[in-house]
């Protein structure tokens, strides 16, 4: 008999959708989108009460109360924890476990779950600072469609590119505003930003760039690979990155890596990536620089980066992982 898991999220972002097609592929699966974080607890505990295993993303408010509910019907559950439940940054106003109803919500769902699963060696030391109990957490990197790519050749690659939503917060989380400047450090190359323009953060940041610098506003799939395809560097100036998925696809495109030393990302660039020594304009177009070099003197080192991705980071590999634990998990329920 087919077992059935309730398939908790509230956005079907990229990665989030990558695995309820991973578990749709073996599991009978019940999605649930929660749309708002007022509760509803008697549609929450009929979903849970149908099901065999509740599989959440994030621990926020709306996987509260599937997992209490799985932890009362004595269920399985699963919460993949995915970088702000667990962060404490009040420098840059970002992480639930800076205090407050956030903070306490995020502590009962790790109390309740069964198994916490997190996404890199960052995010499980994160984890930890959160008074995650160890014995709760399995390690299983993100992952990511590994298809074979024709590599396009350097002389279609001219951009040096970063990825991510234009808000307020990643203004500073994400680098955007340290990317732009850097841009004006290097007035001939072109610089782009691909990601939905969302709130006054893509207004601010229009205002402090050059010429040379392009903000995309939201692409498709199609339009996002094209971008890569065109990068010759890709930065990410994060000051906390849980894993990256972004830079795995752009090494994946064959794009050189341009990282800060934050979270997870030397876990993603590995020996491939130049590093940001320090987060300024000037140490951002000094590693962008270096890297250019690097390409030029490195021959293969394009590939070497894919290879890094197919190798770590594949959507199979994160499949395997990921049917493993909850096959464990379902096993030592009852028969039937």
């Amino acid at each position: 008999m087919s077992r059935k898991i309730l398939f908790v999220h509230n956005a079907l972002t990229t990665f989030v959708a990558y695995d309820l097609q991973i578990l749709r592929e073996k599991y009978l699966v019940e999605e649930y989108f929660v749309k708002s974080d007022l509760p509803q607890p008697w549609r929450d505990f009929i979903k849970v009460y149908r099901s065999d295993l509740v599989f959440c993303w994030f621990a926020s408010a709306h996987s509260l109360l599937p997992v209490f509910f799985a932890w009362l019907l004595r269920k399985p559950s699963v919460v993949v924890i995915g970088g702000y439940d667990v962060a404490n940054l009040p420098e840059i106003n970002y992480g639930h476990q800076r205090g407050g109803l956030k903070k306490l919500v995020t502590r009962l769902i790790f109390r309740f779950a069964t198994v916490l699963s997190v996404i890199s060696k960052f995010n499980y030391q994160d984890a930890l600072n959160a008074n995650v109990s160890p014995g709760k957490i399995r390690l299983i990197y993100c992952g990511i469609p590994v298809a074979q790519l024709e590599l396009p050749s350097d002389i279609a690659r001219q951009n040096i590119l970063t990825v991510g939503n234009v808000n307020e917060s990643n203004l500073e989380r994400k680098g955007l505003r340290l990317f732009v400047e850097a841009a004006r450090l290097l007035p001939e190359v072109p610089f782009v930003v691909a990601g939905k323009l969302v709130d006054a953060g893509a207004g601010k940041l229009k205002e402090i760039a050059g010429p040379n610098v392009t903000l995309t506003g939201r692409l498709s799939d199609a339009e996002l690979s094209a971008a890569f395809d065109h990068a010759q560097i890709y930065v990410q100036a994060s000051r906390h990155e849980a894993f990256g998925v972004a830079v795995a696809e752009a090494m994946l495109h064959g794009c050189i890596p341009v990282l800060a030393r934050s979270g997870a990302l030397p876990e993603v660039g590995g020996n491939v990536a130049v590093y940001i020594e320090e987060l300024t304009p000037e140490a951002v177009a000094q590693a962008i620089s270096q890297a250019t070099k690097k390409v030029k003197t490195e021959p293969g080192l394009r590939e070497v980066a894919r290879q890094r991705v197919v190798a770590n980071f594949s959507l199979e590999k994160r499949a395997a992982e990921l049917y493993k634990l909850l096959d464990e998990l379902l096993l030592k329920l009852l028969p039937g």
